[in-house]
């Protein structure tokens, strides 16, 4: 698959591009026309253009008719191999801009029936810019395409929906403006099943207050056995706002388990054994909040009531910090907690923090928030007490008592490499470096 845009640049010039492109055996594959200093052609599976040839093709570009001098660009995506920007930031948002004409790159990985939820917005206000996206499998093939409505694009992928992602590997995204190649400011809001988490555990029996930005998705979770019921309300406070709250329930194993639409202001679901919402699987369930469809912000309130959640109490949590560098830059999360329960952590396959990778090749580790270190530990001088902070698999770590029972812990830190082995330290200050491209961060309670 094949994105060509071949864009004049000179200015105010009589010159507008149009180009051909011929196939490796000679043969006309198509024609692009020039239209506001833009000629464009989008060569895929299911298109117009298909390269359907092995070999070279050839591109010949010239004036539309009238044979006039000018200055032009050529941007050029190929699948499956276009990354120009890299990997989107799950629970993330990237910033970037589109130049006239340009094309704009991005991946994620994703397992088969994993769900992702993405969402790209104009951000630079009253432009002609409106975002447009195409979603590509690891093979290459086309999945979806989103046009732009009111400057979003969006594309949810589910195992139930139209757009599904049925294969394990490397997915990519390309971004355009809405068939004219205008030029633009955006960002991209991604979420992926199974592993979004961005807010922690609702409170049980509770009440959570967030807030939404335009295209924003919050994302929570909450650990349940089979069997059991829980009761989910999102409303909408504050009553003279455009936002209507809608949200998503994930199994764990990412399949979607069901869909609150809002009205009234009001979106719920009720899920128990006879109920058409059911929680049929043991281990962590997600919940995403968006707006209902026209993406406007504002705030929420979610009651929960279920089953008994971990006490992490989440107003803590949030003034957590990301602590790679560039301190507090959303890294990449590699793996996420897998249980949450006494019964899972004495299981093999228990994960209880988050591995992170960082987005640049700095491996500087910082603190989370301000604390006291109370340990510094290397791979050789864990204490046989069954203290879950000390865990030879940990390597080396430091662990901050933040207050409150609140301490976090920091692992696969490089030998030698502690700027500090005890005392205070204030949110930020740089701790350490990783042994590797990946850090454990594992917030924890009362030191378990």
């Amino acid at each position: 698959m094949q994105h060509i845009r071949i864009v004049e640049t000179g200015g105010d010039t009589a010159f507008t591009p149009d180009f051909w492109l011929y196939n490796p055996d000679g043969t006309l594959e198509d024609y692009a026309y020039g239209s506001n200093t833009v000629a464009a052609l989008d060569c895929y599976s299911s298109g117009s253009c298909r390269l359907e040839q092995t070999g070279t093709y050839r591109i010949l570009i010239q004036d539309d008719g009238n044979g006039y001098p000018g200055n032009y660009e050529i941007h050029f995506s190929r699948m499956p191999y276009a990354n120009e920007n890299g990997p989107l930031l799950n629970n993330g948002v990237v910033t970037d801009k589109i130049a006239l004409g340009d094309i704009d790159s991005f991946t994620f990985k994703a397992d088969a029936g994993d769900a992702a939820h993405i969402r790209i917005v104009e951000t630079g206000g009253d432009t002609a810019f409106t975002p447009d996206f195409w979603l590509y499998n690891p093979d290459g093939t086309l999945e979806d395409y989103a046009y732009g409505s009111n400057t979003v694009a969006a594309l949810d992928c589910y195992s139930s929906g139209s757009c599904r992602l049925e294969q394990t590997g490397t997915y990519r995204i390309l971004i355009q403006d809405d068939g004219n190649g205008y030029p633009g400011n955006y960002e991209i809001h991604f979420s992926r099943m199974p592993y979004a988490n961005e807010n922690g555990y609702p409170i049980n029996g509770g009440l959570v207050e967030g807030s939404i930005t335009t295209v924003d998705i919050d994302s929570f979770v909450f650990y349940a056995s089979a069997g059991e019921s829980a009761f989910i309300t999102v409303q909408e406070p504050n009553g003279d706002t455009n936002f209507v709250p809608d949200f998503w329930l994930y199994n764990p194993d990412g399949t979607l388990e069901d869909y609150a639409y809002g009205s009234n202001t009001v979106a719920a679901l009720d899920c128990y054994s006879s109920g058409s919402c059911r929680l049929e699987q043991t281990g962590t369930y997600r919940i995403l909040i968006q707006d209902d469809g026209n993406f406007y912000p504002g705030a929420y309130q979610m009651l929960f009531n279920g089953p008994t959640q971990p006490s992490y109490p989440i107003t803590q949590f949030r003034q957590f910090n990301w602590p790679l560098s560039p301190f507090n830059t959303v890294p990449n999360i590699t793996q996420d907690y897998s249980c949450g329960d006494a019964a899972c952590f004495a299981s093999p396959k228990h994960h209880t923090g988050l591995d992170l990778t960082p987005t640049t090749t700095n491996y500087g580790v910082y603190a989370a928030a301000a604390g006291t270190i109370v340990a510094a530990r290397t791979r050789t001088n864990c204490p046989t007490t069954g203290d879950k902070t000390c865990n030879s698999g940990f390597g080396n770590t430091l662990v901050i008592d933040h207050g409150t029972g609140i301490f976090s812990l920091y692992a696969h830190l490089k030998p030698g490499s502690f700027l500090r082995t005890s005392g205070f330290v204030g949110k930020g200050e740089k701790l350490a470096w990783s042994a590797r491209p990946e850090m454990l961060l594992a917030p924890t309670c009362t030191g378990s």
